[in-house]
């Protein structure tokens, strides 16, 4: 009997409901194709009062079993938040009333009132100062609160920290990154110059401050402080920054304007297209490739006779698929655009589901460093299944397809790397290879 084939538009999502914003006593997995969530293909719901499954590795572990038994190997790499109550009105408690287990999400408002009357703007620095490992929930909570009082002290410690990154106290690099994600969050426009010499700093001292919040979280950061500045963004581009990876984030940044609706579609995709036609950028592969990505993401179909003018010519880099994907979407046959980047890229609501500190405390037992492992071996396998079903694809598209028509330069088709660097990481994590574990052996 023939194994079911792979299937890589399949798509599993986690989302999470508790009593509050960090605690999450239900977890519930979705299955669907890329692109088309409201079909739901096959789901599974995991509910204790006494767990916590929001951002356990354990539970993650089992939420991606779960998955692969359906082989569904990619995940939704949109950030994961707990949405709300985990009680259904009308089964829990009464319809048309607030849970009485859950006020934190009934009243909202009075409980940022009442923490904010607790924990004034001296105490919440103070938490988030301390070099501990803590979960400063209701801190960060009151911050929003205190808002209009903390943006100078924050603006003030970014400042202290970008002039020596280096020497910089301990309790200040240990706000560095909570004060970059609450201006962010609160689209503070007056860091911008800031977080612009943030994105500036080699990549040995951008981790020292902040780990790697800035080639995961950087584009976010940088968009939401960067009001409609977009020529900001675009000097940043062309500045040869020291690290490839913070130019891509800019690239992005760039991209989640037009997402956000910030600024029009086509103020950004005039940039894209300036870039490209004045050879602006530099002779990076990696560059070119973030060129395409968010040409390709937000599906501006206009810019694709060039992009495709540069790739066919070899000028930078090698990108047969990537080309064909950008057909697709030309065409109508793959959905893209500015809707599904703001969901996989939304704005900074809670500092919280976003900070490292705040991750839960765990050690995975020796049954769940080996699931893990077991887990890793089936998506290399089924990885393996994927690229030789690709290989056994006819290696031309449809004749009537423009990337082969006869007076166009005939390509010659390559299959696919095991892993190529804008394919899906096979760890699980949902991002781009080149951008989570290449490299890291």
């Amino acid at each position: 009997m023939s194994e079911t084939p792979i299937d890589p538009n399949l798509v599993f999502r986690r989302r999470f409901f508790g009593p509050s914003s960090h605690r999450a006593t239900k977890m519930v997995v979705t299955i669907h194709r890329e692109g088309n969530e409201s079909h739901t293909l096959a789901s599974h719901t995991w509910s204790d009062e006494g767990a916590n499954y929001w951002k356990s590795k354990k539970w993650g572990l089992a939420a991606e079993k779960w998955a692969l038994d359906q082989r569904s190997l990619m995940k939704d790499e949109r950030p994961e938040e707990i949405a709300g109550c985990a009680h259904e009105p009308g089964v829990d408690h009464p319809a048309g009333e607030p849970c009485p287990k859950c006020p934190y999400w009934s009243d909202r408002p009075r409980h940022l009132a009442e923490l904010g009357a607790r924990i004034g703007p001296d105490r919440i620095l103070e938490v988030l100062s301390a070099d501990t490992a803590g979960q400063p929930f209701d801190e960060l909570d009151a911050a929003e609160f205190h808002r209009e009082a903390l943006r100078p002290r924050l603006l003030a410690n970014l400042e202290e920290c970008l002039a020596s990154p280096g020497d910089c106290a301990a309790g200040a690099k240990s706000l560095f990154d909570y004060s970059l994600l609450l201006l962010a969050k609160g689209w503070e426009t007056s860091a911008l110059p800031l977080v612009l010499k943030w994105f500036r700093l080699n990549n040995d001292d951008s981790f020292d401050l902040s780990s790697d919040l800035r080639p995961h979280m950087g584009a976010r950061i940088l968009a939401s402080v960067a009001g409609s500045d977009t020529q900001a963004i675009r000097g940043l581009i062309v500045e040869h920054l020291p690290d490839d990876f913070a130019t891509h984030q800019a690239f992005l940044a760039l991209a989640l304007l037009a997402a956000w609706r910030k600024v029009p579609l086509a103020e950004v995709e005039n940039i894209l297209r300036e870039l490209a036609e004045t050879g602006a950028l530099k002779k990076s592969d990696m560059h070119w490739s973030s060129l395409l990505d968010v040409c390709l993401d937000l599906g501006l179909s206009n810019a694709f006779p060039l992009l495709e003018e540069v790739a066919e010519a070899g000028q930078h880099m090698e990108e047969y698929r990537r080309l064909y994907e950008m057909k697709l979407v030309r065409d109508g046959r793959v959905e893209s655009g500015l809707d599904m980047m703001a969901n996989h890229h939304p704005p900074i609501t809670q500092v919280a589901q976003e900070a490292w500190r705040c991750l839960p405390l765990e050690v995975l037992s020796d049954e769940d460093v080996k699931l893990q492992s077991d887990l890793n071996a089936r998506k290399w396998d089924y990885q393996r299944q994927l690229i030789a079903q690709l290989d056994r694809k006819p290696a031309r598209p449809p004749a009537r397809d423009p990337l082969f028509d006869d007076d166009a330069k005939p390509l010659v088709y390559r299959a696919p790397p095991k892993v190529g660097p804008n394919d899906r990481c096979p760890c699980g994590s949902g991002k781009k290879f080149k951008k989570c574990c290449q490299g890291k052996g």
